[in-house]
Order: structure tokens, then sequence, then C-alpha cells
């Protein structure tokens, strides 16, 4: 046998051999348990639930008003002889705001008493014919309807020139002068805006996905007001009864209590609607709830989930249960677990 026929011979046998080896192998490696791969431990921070004081809330940004606010228009035209206040003067009702030059209404008012007083003369003598049966009665009829038509013309002359002295309809402040001295004033030109700034509103435009919280009990909810960083008590004078088609919101006007001296109209507010107080509750921070409104908690050294669809929450924190008091809440590290996965407390337990 040559050297060539010796070495495939060879090759021939060592399969066999190999296929051997590794069924034996392959049986002998039933049965034994698998090798498992290093467990990834996850860190996290957790906090038992504290209690405290919840509340429901949410707020809108408004600003406030003087809640009696009269625009006061001069009823004739001319000349503005006198402006008698400026902005922040307080007025009184009946209190002079200002004049306007009197002259061409004391004129017609000098002309209306010369024409009023000579169909006078004219009516009482036919008067007088007439009750003597000296004259028909048409001629009487048309005296008195011109003595009458005198009188109104004297009486609305008299009227004119008594509204060349503007006066204010209320107490109040004057809040915007729209006009100087000199300046023609006309009955579609205002003179002054004033408001009663002892009695302060605020109209807020409330979404009305919220209607349902102020239709049946208004006086249940309370309101605070954030005026230039201060805190003011507020509360519900009206709700409005319809719902605006344009911005879908509905108006309520609340009140502003407290000291007022650094409160004027114009100033921007942020009303805030306290709807439900819960006093002494169990509560975890907001950030807790983990995607898909999920709490995770630490049981024997692993990350265990429950859902939490429908508890109570006021934006910053939410309600646990009470039968929840001992539990280690993960409220940092909890959106990378899964149930189940080992987990490894860092800090203390807030």
């Amino acid at each position: 046998m040559n050297a060539q026929s010796r070495q495939h011979r060879a090759r021939f046998l060592l399969v066999p051999l190999v296929l051997a080896a590794g069924i034996a192998w392959w049986y002998l490696s039933i049965g034994q348990p698998a090798t498992p791969r290093d467990e990834v431990v996850r860190t996290v921070r957790v906090a038992r639930p504290d209690r405290s004081d919840m509340e429901e809330r949410f707020s809108v940004r408004s600003f406030v008003e003087a809640d009696q606010t009269v625009t006061i228009l001069p009823l004739v035209s001319g000349t503005i002889e006198q402006l008698s206040v400026d902005v922040g003067d307080p007025v009184r009702t009946d209190g002079v705001i200002a004049r306007i030059d009197p002259a061409q209404y004391e004129l017609a008012l000098t002309q209306a008493n010369a024409s009023f007083a000579a169909a006078e003369g004219t009516f009482e003598r036919t008067r007088r014919l007439y009750e003597a049966n000296a004259t028909p009665v048409q001629n009487y009829d048309h005296a008195r309807a011109q003595y009458e038509a005198a009188r109104s013309r004297r009486d609305l002359a008299q009227l004119r020139l008594g509204y060349t002295t503007v006066r204010s309809p209320v107490d109040g402040v004057v809040l915007v002068r729209h006009v100087a001295g000199g300046d023609i004033a006309s009955p579609e030109r205002p003179i002054v805006t004033v408001g009663d700034i002892t009695d302060l509103v605020v109209r807020a435009a409330v979404p009305e996905e919220r209607y349902r919280h102020f239709a049946n009990a208004p006086e249940t909810i309370g309101v605070r007001l954030t005026i230039a960083g201060e805190t003011y008590p507020g509360e519900i004078r009206t709700v409005g009864p319809y719902v605006s088609p344009e911005t879908r919101t509905f108006e309520v006007v609340c009140t502003v209590a407290g000291d007022l001296i650094a409160v004027r109209p114009g100033m921007s507010v942020t009303v805030t609607f306290v709807l439900e107080t819960r006093e002494a509750v169990l509560t975890l921070p907001q950030e807790a709830v983990g995607y898909g409104n999920t709490l995770w908690y630490v049981a024997d050294g692993r990350a265990r989930s429950m859902d939490v669809p429908n508890l109570f929450t006021d934006g910053d924190a939410l309600q646990v249960p009470e039968t929840d008091a001992e539990r280690l809440f993960i409220i940092a590290g909890q959106h990378f677990l899964s149930d189940g996965q080992r987990v490894e407390i860092i800090g203390e337990p807030e």
C-alpha cells in the first residue's frame, strides 16, 4: 500500500470519530442546567408616600377691572373751555368734569325765550277771544300748537345749555383722560373714563370643558388671585350662562378682596380656581408616574409595577391608597425597568 492510499484511509476513519464525539457531547449535555447570563441591575431612587393636602385646581390669565366703569361723553359739541380733572383724581356723582363754551347755547336760549314769549302772548289773546265766542276753534287750536312748540324749543335750548357743564354720573377715580382743555368736544368723542376702584373684579375666560364644575354649585369653588406677585382672596360673583362660539370659553366674574391699596384696574392677574381639596392624604410626587400611567415599587429587591389610571392628582403630586403607606415607590429610574427586574436603591428613601 502506498503512502497516498494510507492518507486517504486515515481521513475516511477520522470523519466518523468526529461525529461520534459530537453526539456524545450533546447526549451528555442534555439535562444539564444552562449557565445564566449576568442579570442587569438598575439603580433607582425611592420614596415612601408623604402625608399632605392636595388641591384639584386650574389657572387662567386675565386682568383687573373696576366693576363700575363709565366712559363720559359730552351731549353737546363745542370748545372745551375748562377740564376740571386729570388721571387719578377722585370724582363724585354730579361733580364737574369739564365745561364747554356756552356762548352759542346761551344765544339759542335767548332766541327761544323770545319766541316763546311771543307765542304765549298770541295764545292768551286767542284763548280769551275763543272763550268769548269771538274766534273759531281752528284759530284757538293753531295758537295753542304754536305756544306748545315754542315752549318745547325753549326747554330744549335750556337743556342744551345745561349740557355744556359735563358732570360725572358715578363716584370713582379718573382712569383715562381722552381730551385736553381747548379741544373740540363732540358726542362721539369721550372726555374721561371714570371707575370705582373700591369694587374691583376679574372677568376670567374659562374653557368650556370646565363648565360642569361651575354649573351646579359655584359657591363651593375657591378662588385665588395672583397680582404683581401677591396673592389675594377672591369670590365668584357670576357665571356666564353661555359659551362663546368663537373662543370656546365662558365668563366667570370674580371679586377681588383684601387690601387693595396696590391693586389697580388694568393689572395682569392669574386666576386660580380650586375645584376640590383633600386634606392629609398619602401623596407621591407626580414624576413617580412611569410610562402608561404606572407606578413602580421595590419588593424583595425587584421592581414591581402597578397601574394607576384614576388616581387623584393636582399636577404636582398624586394620591396613593392608604394600603400603600409603607411601600418604597420608585421616583427616579423607573422608565427603563421591566417587571421583576433586580434593582439597586441609591441614597436614602425620601
